[in-house]
């Protein structure tokens, strides 16, 4: 029997905490367990790290996550890969951003890493409902800049986000969230959603024409490109659209079942 492996987004793809979406629907999560009752391996690929995942997705029993834009991936409870950021980088992000009053959180295999008196940013993520178990407030810096994968940043006004988009190096790359224009993230240019998910094929011995992924945003689009059977979201951009190999109904109109009934388990 020939498994397949399918990958799914979480933000604009199987929920929108930005429109109060929060819990993945009854009927996407009977999609996906019939995937599995089928003997297929189903991941969340997200920028998201683990700290960030929302208890309805810790609980459903995906197989595992391709988190933080590749730069960890879990199989079940073990890590199979994971790529941290340069330690003197991390080092030298938080001293100019203390420097110049920019709050930050740190991103690490397990836990996330909030300056306590990082308010406003504490409150944007009280917003969405972030689950803060995995939430350390009270942390030594040096001990933890080994373990660093992702940094993400509040900045306050243009100055501050020229100054973070001067984080960028030829190995760290960074996005700047296209709905919150405040949000700002770094991450390293060599590893992406496609990488983790070709990691992951290697690893499980899947072939590669039997991998699927759902995806809305710009940060899914290699991973599109990456598996053979890509899916588009009907909320997702044009330019997403348009290098898809099939687009689904949105978020909010089930996309992810209706495209997995019409196109996997038919």
């Amino acid at each position: 029997m020939m498994h397949k492996a399918i990958f799914f987004d979480i933000d604009g793809t199987l929920l929108d905490g930005s429109s109060g979406i929060f819990k993945m629907s009854a009927d996407t999560r009977k999609h996906i367990r019939w995937l599995q009752e089928n003997g297929d391996f189903v991941f969340l690929a997200s920028g998201r790290p683990f700290a960030f995942l929302y208890e309805d997705l810790l609980q459903f029993g995906f197989d595992g996550f391709v988190l933080m834009n590749g730069a960890c991936i879990k199989l079940h409870d073990t890590v199979i890969y994971r790529q941290p950021l340069p330690e003197t980088y991390v080092r030298e992000v938080c001293r100019i951003c203390e420097e110049q009053q920019i709050e930050y959180i740190l991103e690490g295999e397990e836990y996330v890493y909030l300056n306590k008196n990082f308010h406003r940013l504490d409150a944007f993520y009280r917003k969405f409902q972030m689950p803060r178990r995995y939430f350390r407030q009270e942390f030594s810096l040096p001990e933890i800049t080994g373990a660093i994968c992702k940094i993400e940043f509040l900045p306050l006004n243009e100055a501050q986000r020229s100054l973070c988009r001067g984080f960028v190096t030829e190995e760290i790359d960074y996005m700047e969230d296209p709905k919150l224009n405040a949000h700002f993230e770094l991450y390293a240019k060599r590893i992406s959603k496609a990488t983790g998910i070709l990691k992951t094929l290697e690893y499980l011995h899947i072939d590669q024409k039997n991998s699927y992924a759902f995806g809305d945003g710009k940060n899914d689009m290699e991973m599109l490109k990456t598996v053979r059977h890509s899916f588009a979201m009907g909320n997702a951009a044009a330019e997403v659209q348009a290098i898809a190999s099939h687009i689904v109904a949105s978020v909010y109109d089930d996309g992810v079942a209706r495209g997995i009934e019409k196109y996997i388990l038919a």
